[in-house]
């Protein structure tokens, strides 16, 4: 059992910012249990001042990485909402420019001792908060937490003009079956910004734990993943295409982040995408207008190749772009390792561990691949 020590640790799509760990909310399928021990209890890892120290001062973090605050709890649970907004504020203050992802099942208006939580986070204007509110229409025995107060926190926090995912996860056929999951679409696909959806990642904790409810259990290995099968996935996408044709519905958090704050996706996944498609642009499950915004978009970092006849300034700018990657593999060790920078993404010939290669894609925007990814590749123009 993992034990959480360090507030500041790098998920999939975001740098976690957790100075409290564990949660009451008792669902079914949380996967608290992997990451902290007794998860039902909420203990605090970190003061509210050592954490903004933390975001402000410490190495792991600039002043635009992608934070998700208390994704190890719930950033609005009584216990951590005045400490939330302390650090958010103190952000603010230094002028962080940073996307705050807060990853939800209660409405602070219900929970919070606070006074106008929502007000407080709209007000801020340099960092880019964003309110991604877990709902997947499921029964109370699998998730016991208000359905109606998360449908009326979308609504508040859109009234607001705070960006709104719908976090539609975990779907399964079983749990949300058809009729269910256009009625969840009739209630949300018009008071949110993005949806993004995904299946169920099992566990034998979850199973024994699921099992106790007298929920049908799916049916597939625990070593399949976040599983959701394409023709159930793909009636959801349908489903809130059918209420509102212009929103997008997509499988990955940080695209639903991307599309909600209006911006090309800030961790480069679309050049990747594209790569895997003969269109030559990402056709992930998206929304035209955020399609083209990636499609469009520069790299953050830009491709010059070295040349013989260089001009001097043709020779610093290619340093100055080469530097932006190389200030991150110095602080891996890998100050010597050998790296290509193409269109949107990175050609690494080294094997980095998974918390370092999303460190280094959240830092940079970028697509990061490593050599075992390379080895795999067939056609060498993407390579060098």
């Amino acid at each position: 059992m993992g034990r959480i020590v360090d507030p500041l640790s790098f998920f999939t799509s975001y740098l976690g910012v957790n100075p409290s760990v564990g949660c009451p909310n008792s669902c079914g399928y949380c996967m608290l249990e992997k990451d902290t021990p007794n998860p039902g209890v909420v203990r605090n890892v970190a003061t509210p001042r050592m954490t903004l120290d933390l975001l402000l001062n410490d190495e792991k973090v600039t002043s635009t990485s992608p934070l998700a605050f208390y994704n190890l709890s719930d950033p609005f649970l009584r216990d951590n909402v005045s400490d939330l907004l302390h650090i958010l504020e103190g952000l603010e203050k230094a002028g962080r420019q940073n996307i705050v992802a807060l990853i939800t099942k209660l409405n602070p208006k219900r929970t919070s001792p606070e006074k106008e939580v929502l007000g407080r986070i709209a007000a801020l204007k340099s960092i880019k908060p964003v309110i991604l509110v877990s709902y997947a229409n499921l029964p109370r025995e699998i998730e016991p937490v208000s359905k109606k107060a998360r449908i009326e926190l979308m609504e508040s926090a859109k009234g607001l003009g705070i960006p709104v995912v719908h976090y539609a996860r975990p779907l399964y056929h079983g749990w949300t079956p058809h009729e269910k999951v256009i009625e969840m679409a009739k209630e949300t696909a018009n008071v949110v910004d993005s949806v993004v959806i995904g299946g169920i990642k099992l566990q034998k904790d979850i199973r024994n734990r699921l099992s106790k409810t007298g929920a049908e259990m799916p049916s597939y290995s625990d070593d399949e993943g976040r599983r959701i099968e394409i023709n159930y996935r793909n009636s959801v996408v349908d489903a809130f295409e059918k209420v509102n044709k212009d929103l997008g519905v997509f499988y990955n958090t940080s695209c639903g982040i991307s599309n909600a704050l209006k911006i090309p996706h800030y961790m480069g996944f679309q050049w990747n995408f594209a790569l895997n498609n003969k269109s030559g642009y990402c056709k992930k499950p998206c929304q035209d207008e955020q399609r083209d915004r990636c499609k469009f978009a520069e790299p953050p970092i830009k491709s010059y190749e070295e040349r013989q006849d260089e001009t001097p300034e043709y020779r610093e700018i290619r340093r100055t772009e080469e530097r932006k990657v190389q200030v991150f593999l110095k602080r891996f060790g890998l100050g010597r390792t050998m790296y290509v920078i193409k269109h949107g993404y990175v050609n690494l010939f080294a094997d980095i561990n998974t918390h370092e290669r999303r460190r280094m894609m959240q830092h940079i925007g970028m697509f990061v691949r490593t050599k075992y990814q390379l080895r795999n590749m067939k056609k060498v123009e993407q390579i060098f």
